[in-house]
Order: structure tokens, then C-alpha cells, then sequence
């Protein structure tokens, strides 16, 4: 695969080094409160929970698919790194399928799919896997659990350590 796409893994590694160094992290707090805002601030406001959260999705992607292109630790540390910030996210919060529905199924989408691409290489623990991904029933999770019929992964928040459920069906 490497040697077929040299020039596009190239790229993308070099794009990945460099938003390692110069993508802050994502959380919540950036976003505040959505609550009674007129619809111009509140369309203002979903805009730029999109701009500060979808370069975290793509260096999430990015880096679980350099990982497993190259087997670089320094790829799992930063795909581990970046999906906890996003599992992190409350779903009930300003990143919430009532809120920011385009945001809400990307953070589902991307962490489902990046769990997959590192199903081998991560674990409960943290530094060697999501600390957040973990099987949660599905009674208490995300009121829109069921995000499409392939696939169902409920976030859950306030679950005591923070942790996210994931599931296949």
C-alpha cells in the first residue's frame, strides 16, 4: 500500500506531524452554553463548533490510519490522544445531536471507525488504548443511539470515569 501511494502517505504524514504540533485540543468548555441564543448566534455558534472540532476528527482518522500503514507508536499516541478528547465530549452538551447534529454523528462516526482500525492495539487502560471506549449497555446512553443501520454507538456522560459505549451489530 505504501509503495502504491508513496506520494499520498507522504503527505498525509506530513500533515499529521504537523498538526500534532499545532492543533489545540477540543473540548466543551470552548463552546459554552447554546441556551437562549437568537438563531444568528446560534447558527455563529454551531459553525464554530465545527471549525474547532472537525481538524480533530481528521487527525484522529489520520493518525489511526498512519498507525496501521507504519506501525509508529508516535500514530497511536496521538489517535489515542485525540479520540479521548472527543469521547470526552458531553453528549448532552454543545456537541449534542440537538445542538450540532452534523458534529454529533462525525465524533460517533470517526471514534466507531478508528476503534475498528485499532481494535488490536488499545485497551481500557489509557496510553495503550482509548480510555474512554468501553461496552456500556445501551439503556442510558445517548437518547439517539441508533445512528445507522450498521452500526449503533451510544456516548454516554456523567458514567462515573467518563466512558463512551461502542457497538456493532
Amino acid at each position: 500500500m505504501i509503495a502504491d501511494r508513496g506520494a499520498a502517505v507522504a503527505a498525509l504524514v506530513k500533515e499529521v506531524n504537523a498538526t500534532m504540533l499545532t492543533l489545540a485540543p477540543v473540548s466543551d468548555t470552548q463552546f459554552g452554553s447554546l441556551v437562549s441564543l437568537s438563531a444568528a448566534d446560534f447558527a455563529t455558534a454551531q459553525n464554530n463548533i465545527k471549525a474547532k472540532t472537525n481538524p480533530t476528527l481528521r487527525q484522529l482518522e489520520a493518525s489511526a490510519l498512519l498507525y496501521r500503514l507504519m506501525g509508529d507508536q508516535k500514530y497511536l499516541i496521538e489517535a489515542v490522544r485525540r479520540g479521548d478528547e472527543l469521547a470526552a465530549m458531553s453528549a448532552t452538551g454543545p456537541t449534542s445531536y440537538t445542538n450540532q447534529d452534523q458534529v454529533d454523528r462525525g465524533i460517533e462516526m470517526t471514534l466507531m471507525i478508528c476503534a475498528d482500525m485499532l481494535w488490536d492495539s488499545v485497551n481500557a487502560t489509557g496510553i495503550s488504548g482509548y480510555a474512554s471506549l468501553a461496552p456500556y449497555p445501551l439503556a442510558g446512553g445517548s437518547q439517539y443511539a441508533y445512528d445507522s443501520d450498521l452500526c449503533r454507538y451510544a456516548r454516554q456522560s456523567n458514567t462515573g470515569n467518563g466512558a463512551h459505549g461502542l457497538y456493532a451489530l
